[in-house]
């Protein structure tokens, strides 16, 4: 198995649809997305986007902040279908539960501004 089959392997195995976790992205994009976030995840879905270094709430927009099934999908987009503009996408993950703790994408030459690094921590079940 390869390090992404087997990482969602663990992560399926750990069965988790409502979780917390906290997720950043290093580039150059919107302000709020460069601070680490708390997302809550309820069933599969994402519940509550909040500010997890201060007390700070964002505004209840919800869309476009990930789940970790979605950021398994993100890694196979990138690195299956890719796309031409795509040179490396690197991953690293958790070694108990699975999930992506850091993706690391990088552009082609003369792609400006196009890079990122999203980055997850401290993942933690909802009861």
């Amino acid at each position: 198995l390869g390090a992404l089959a087997a990482a969602e392997a663990n992560w399926e195995r750990a069965a988790l649809q409502s979780y917390r976790f906290e997720y950043r992205v290093s580039c150059f994009c919107d302000p709020a997305m460069l601070e680490w976030m708390r997302i809550s995840v309820q069933e599969g879905a994402v519940t509550e986007v909040v500010y997890a270094d201060s007390t700070d709430v964002t505004p209840p927009v919800l869309e476009g902040w990930p789940t970790v099934d979605e950021l398994f999908a993100s890694i196979r987009r990138l690195q299956n279908d890719g796309s031409a503009d795509v040179k490396d996408v690197t991953v690293e993950f958790d070694a108990s539960l699975g999930y992506p703790t850091r993706i690391s994408v990088v552009m082609q030459e003369g792609i400006l501004d196009g890079g990122a690094i999203y980055m997850a921590r401290n993942l933690a079940p909802i009861p």
